[in-house]
């Protein structure tokens, strides 16, 4: 494990950001996130609201263009939609601190098997130093627990070494077990299988003590659903078990997947305004599309602007079917 996770050097004084709107609905949000003095400066308080019952808080986080697309195709690293922004380059800075920013309010972080490919033998942790040593001062760890997330185990890149650099959890469907078995090179633990959400409450007690008794040894493997199909809510409630009520989701399939299952409580969508055009990546290109009679909605929870060239919003999702709106 790496005890002293990679920094950046943020430019405080340039990113602080301007609010523009704040829904009267966080009145409601009566839990502060992890946050000190800088962090309010920058953006003002981060409330969040109770967790839902039985699984954890998800939100996710991503940087967009002005046409939805959240990858070039000829570099299509996550970064690089924000970091393209030759109009704003403090902008760009401020929308990688933000994640920072919801890293450090999450106990678990959910990451895909593709971002392992993008950007190999990486972290996934919080590299601003202020926003680490406000969660030590909480009493957490470091950096949150990391899922990595895949169907069925075949598209994982197992020699990585996000394995070994933190705290690392994998979550797949029971088709995944056998590729678990002959890839995977650290000690682990099994946990489940569980087909769905119900079959997780029934077995809460060995869930919670197979964790305390292996967790700090060997990487959990929890396994859900049927054949190569994982169950996203089993999951959430698994991780709610554990202890982990908030769950920031950096994958943007994973976001649609729980987005299909209604799982998805919360989008930090940041707009760099750039245009990309084409076939390039947009969230859920790889999902059948919602129809124009059943689709989530959202409401603006917050948004602040850095300048003209760059917007951060905080969106609320709504499911309700469109007729009975």
């Amino acid at each position: 494990m790496i005890k002293k996770y990679p920094k950046v050097e943020f430019p405080y004084d340039r990113m602080k950001l301007q609010p523009i709107f704040t829904h009267p609905e966080l009145e409601n949000y009566h839990t502060e996130g992890v946050q000190g003095e800088v962090a309010r400066e920058i953006y003002g308080s981060l409330m969040f609201p109770d967790p839902p019952k039985h699984r954890a808080y998800t939100y996710g986080s991503l940087v967009m263009s002005i046409d939805g697309k959240i990858a070039y195709l000829d570099n299509p690293a996550g970064p690089v939609i924000a970091s393209a922004n030759v109009l704003d380059p403090d902008g760009g800075k401020a929308d990688f601190w933000i994640l920072n920013l919801y890293r450090a309010s999450a106990d678990v972080i959910i990451a895909g098997a593709g971002t392992m490919h993008k950007e190999p033998d990486g972290t996934v942790c919080i590299m601003d130093q202020e926003l680490e040593d406000e969660r030590l001062k909480r009493n957490l760890s470091q950096a949150p627990w990391v899922v990595i997330v895949s169907l069925d185990g075949t598209d994982v890149r197992w020699e990585d070494e996000l394995f070994v650099n933190q705290p690392t959890m994998f979550h797949s469907s029971p088709f995944a077990l056998e590729v678990v078995k002959d890839k995977l090179a650290q000690d682990y633990f099994v946990i489940g299988p569980y087909e769905n959400l119900q079959e997780v409450l029934e077995d809460e007690q060995r869930i919670r003590s197979q964790f305390v008794e292996h967790s700090a040894s060997k990487m959990p493997v929890i396994i859900t659903g049927k054949d190569k199909t994982p169950d996203e809510e089993a999951l959430l409630g698994i991780l709610s078990l554990l202890g982990m009520k908030r769950c920031l989701v950096e994958t943007p399939s994973y976001c649609m997947a729980l987005m299909k299952k209604k799982l998805l409580d919360e989008f930090v969508l940041n707009v760099s305004c750039v245009f990309v055009g084409g076939e390039a990546m947009s969230i859920g290109k790889s999902f059948p599309a919602f129809t124009s009679v059943d689709h989530p909605h959202t409401e603006v929870l917050s948004l602040h602007m850095h300048s003209p060239s760059y917007f951060y919003y905080r969106h609320k999702l709504v499911y309700q079917d469109a007729n009975k709106l």
